[in-house]
């Protein structure tokens, strides 16, 4: 919840921000994934109350994208859909209850370019006039971080936060400017930020998101990273862990036919070792890259 009332801060605007009440964000454990899900790479939901007289809840869905996704709203409204029928069958909430509000938040960090906000543009253009009022409508919020320059970034106060933003904003094709930040960080925060939960899965996505190879990746964190303890005790030793468990072996697969085989094998893995960690199964379907329900299959068939 920590690091989700973070990114929220960033990306909410203050005036519904304000609106919401302190210390009530709650992480969903339920997932809200398609099967289609391994094109993505994560999806969360959350809840906050709203504040006043009649309490009420708002949920709250992160959609990050890597790429100019044309569809992605689409995937938005399938999830709202999912909340709303899970809540009908809710003995608690019931059929006759009010459906609750969603707010979808896109976190997009690809190439610059247009990104669709409003689900009306997904739409064959040219409607005649009148009958927009009877089509689906809604604005996701929009966070682009291709947009937001790294001053901006090093403004935001909490480190945790900050070094997420980057690492979605760098890791996967500038590896020299991701370490150049993580260094100022690590200067910054010393070992309490070093040695963060955060850091240590921030550190994993790293190596699972960028383009470079792990053997790449690791001479870059040698020859870059300047503080010692990040540099051996965390992030090279998060280096040896992945290639003990074959990760540099899956991703190899990847490239070949037999994909989905050798990767679902790979990713059982360190699921496995994550889960003995203390990792919830929605940080841990983030690093492997794998939708929840898809990774619950798998290590329940194992």
């Amino acid at each position: 919840p920590h690091m989700m009332q973070g990114l929220l801060e960033q990306a909410v605007p203050a005036d519904i921000l304000q609106q919401f009440e302190p210390g009530s964000l709650e992480i969903d454990e339920d997932s809200f994934l398609d099967d289609a899900g391994r094109q993505h790479f994560a999806d969360l939901a959350a809840s906050v109350r709203i504040k006043g007289d009649k309490p009420l809840r708002l949920y709250i869905l992160y959609e990050h994208k890597s790429w100019n996704d044309d569809k992605a709203l689409l995937q938005l409204l399938r999830y709202k859909q999912q909340i709303w029928q899970r809540d009908i069958a809710n003995p608690r909430i019931g059929r006759v209850a009010p459906l609750a509000p969603v707010l979808p938040v896109l976190f997009y960090h690809g190439a610059a370019g247009r990104v669709h906000e409003r689900f009306s543009s997904l739409l064959e253009p040219g409607l005649p006039k009148g009958l927009n009022h009877y089509q689906v409508e809604f604005r996701a919020l929009l966070y682009n971080l291709t947009s937001v320059d790294d001053s901006s970034l090093a403004s935001v106060s909490q480190l945790e936060v900050q070094a997420a933003l980057l690492a979605l904003k760098y890791a996967r094709d500038n590896m020299d400017r991701l370490l150049q930040h993580i260094n100022r960080l690590a200067e910054t925060g010393g070992r309490v930020f070093i040695f963060s939960r955060n850091f240590k899965l921030m550190s994993l996505y790293i190596f699972h998101a960028s383009s470079l190879t792990q053997q790449e990746i690791t001479q870059k964190i040698k020859t870059a990273v300047k503080n010692p303890l990040l540099r051996e005790d965390v992030m090279l030793s998060t280096a040896q862990m992945i290639k003990q468990e074959g990760r540099q072996e899956g991703r190899q697969e990847g490239r070949q036919e037999g994909r989905q085989e050798g990767r679902a094998e790979q990713a059982v893995k360190v699921a496995r070792r994550l889960q003995e960690a203390g990792m919830s199964m929605q940080q841990i379907a983030v690093i492997v890259d794998m939708p929840v329900a898809e990774l619950e299959s798998l290590l329940g068939t194992e």
